[in-house]
Parts: C-alpha cells; sequence; structure tokens
C-alpha cells in the first residue's frame, strides 16, 4: 500500500513536472517562429546562413563546454560540497578553454567558407561561453531538485528576450550580428535570474579537489552528445562548403517543422525524466527497470 501511494506520488510529479516544462518548450517554440519569420523578412538568406553554420560550430563546442557536469549533478549518488565544488570547478575550466579555442580558431573557419564575418560572429557567440559556467551547476541542482517552475521561468525569459531581442535587432539593421547579440543579452539575464533563486545547498566557490571522478564521468557522457550534434549539424557544415550560404537558410528552414516533435516532446520527456529516473534509482536500484520499461510503450504511442 505505501508502495503504491508513493508511485501515485511520484506520478503525479512526473506529470505536473511535464506540464510546466512542456508548456515552457512550446512557449519557446512559438516565441522563435514568431521571430523567425520577421528574421526572414528582415535578413537575406545570405545573411541567415552565415549565422546558421557559425551557430553549427559554436554548437559543437557546446557539447564540451560543460563536460557532462549537469548529468553528473543530476544524478550522482553522493554528491555533496566538495562535488559540488569539483564540478563548478570543471565547467569553468572546460567552458573558458573552449572559449579560447574558438576565439583562435574562428579567422581560420571564415577562411575555409570564403567569409570574413563568419569570424566576428563566432567571436561574439563565444562570450556565451564565458557566462553560462556562472550558473552551470546551480540550474543542474535545481533540476536535480526537480524544480522545474524555476527552470521553466528561467528558459522562457531566457527565449523571450533572445527571440524579440534578435528581432529589433534585426530591424535596426544588425543584420547577423542581430542573433548573437540578442543571446549574449539572453545569457546575462539567465545568469541574473539564476543567482537570484540560487540554491543554498550549492557552494558558488570553485575548487579542483575531487575532480577526477567528475572527469572520468563526462568523457562518456561528451563522446555521445558529440556524435549526436555531428549528425545535427552535418548537413550545414557540408552545404555551406559545398553550395553556398542560401542553401543552409533555405535547408533549416524546411529541416525545422521535421524537427518539431524531437524537441517539443522527446527532448522535454527526457529532460524530466532523467532526474527523477535518477532519484528513484539512489533509492533502490532494482526499480530502474520497471520504470523503463513502463516508459517506453507511453512514448511510442505519443510518438
Amino acid at each position: 500500500m505505501t508502495q503504491q501511494k508513493s508511485d501515485a506520488v511520484s506520478q503525479q510529479g512526473v506529470r505536473s513536472s511535464l506540464l510546466v516544462i512542456m508548456s515552457q518548450s512550446g512557449f519557446m517554440m512559438f516565441l522563435q517562429f514568431v521571430a523567425s519569420v520577421f528574421i526572414a523578412r528582415l535578413l537575406t538568406p545570405v545573411e541567415v546562413g552565415v549565422f546558421s553554420v557559425s551557430m553549427v560550430l559554436i554548437a559543437l563546442g557546446n557539447t564540451l563546454r560543460d563536460f557532462g557536469v549537469v548529468d553528473f549533478v543530476v544524478q550522482d549518488r553522493h554528491l555533496d560540497q566538495s562535488r559540488l565544488r569539483a564540478a563548478s570547478f570543471l565547467a569553468y575550466a572546460s567552458s573558458w578553454t573552449l572559449a579560447l579555442i574558438i576565439w583562435i580558431a574562428a579567422p581560420f573557419a571564415a577562411a575555409f567558407y570564403g567569409l570574413p564575418d563568419i569570424r566576428n560572429v563566432m567571436w561574439l557567440l563565444a562570450i556565451n561561453f564565458f557566462l553560462t559556467p556562472l550558473g552551470t551547476v546551480a540550474m543542474a541542482y535545481m533540476r536535480r531538485e526537480r524544480q522545474f517552475n524555476r527552470i521553466a521561468t528561467i528558459r522562457a525569459l531566457r527565449g523571450l528576450l533572445q527571440s524579440m531581442g534578435g528581432v529589433a535587432l534585426a530591424w535596426w539593421g544588425m543584420s547577423y550580428y542581430s542573433m548573437a547579440l540578442s543571446g549574449i543579452a539572453a545569457a546575462i539575464l539567465v545568469q541574473f535570474l539564476i543567482s537570484y533563486w540560487w540554491p543554498a545547498e550549492v557552494p558558488r566557490m570553485p575548487h579542483w579537489r575531487g575532480m577526477k571522478s567528475i572527469f572520468a564521468f563526462g568523457g562518456f557522457s561528451t563522446l555521445g552528445n558529440i556524435i549526436k550534434e555531428l549528425d545535427r549539424g552535418a548537413p550545414d557544415l557540408i552545404l555551406g562548403r559545398t553550395l553556398d550560404m542560401s542553401a543552409v537558410a533555405y535547408f533549416g528552414r524546411a529541416s525545422g517543422l521535421i524537427n518539431t516533435f524531437n524537441r517539443l516532446v522527446i527532448q522535454m520527456v527526457m529532460y524530466v525524466a532523467l532526474p527523477f529516473l535518477a532519484k528513484e534509482i539512489r533509492e533502490d536500484a532494482s526499480q530502474a527497470a520497471r520504470i523503463y520499461l513502463a516508459s517506453i510503450p507511453m512514448l511510442t504511442g505519443v510518438a
């Protein structure tokens, strides 16, 4: 009877969390759709293509940026102050190192595509790598503790500023820099909101001690993310080199609708499922198979 009551409470928590996150995701997709319609009219296909290629190159760095820190914080059985400090240190080290690599590599990417403006866009986008680690561990801890109302608010406000800011800057003639600059503004807003809701259990100062276990975990996690990102971004990179930037823009607009289900359903389900599943496994590892087998038919049915 106690187990059934616990399962019912857990299922109710999953449903409410899914509703919150999927509502936020739907709101962001609506904003992005509206913004893309305006930007498609305000910018030329070449301008959109330049930003898209730059963003794909940056996205490859994003897969390495936290080096599995987020998943580690969400899942770790023995999370304490020391491990949180070590996770924060690794987030800073990997993100700032990648920012430097992107800064150095940007001129070579621009030369490869024969478009100097790609360098400038990549330099702007690299600024986010300096900002993001400030709140990486705190945001991951919110997810671990299933504080999805706060997470959804942060992500929704970020999407609102980034989408509407991009349109406004494009209207004022900032070309492809408009989307990069609005992204920086959104990143600053996110760090402010995370700081306001900073969990008391998360130390603010990082430390390298204890980083070895996180590094080992992050290697496997990051490898999988790299493969997924290469699969997603390969068409843009190939079209940008073999055809032109207009082809990248047109392909991106066409494939966006196909990716809607993955972004609105699959990614959001996994975002919510991971902390709940990790909690169940921390409490009783024997429940993992039961929960997994119960979730697959439901997700398959929706698909």
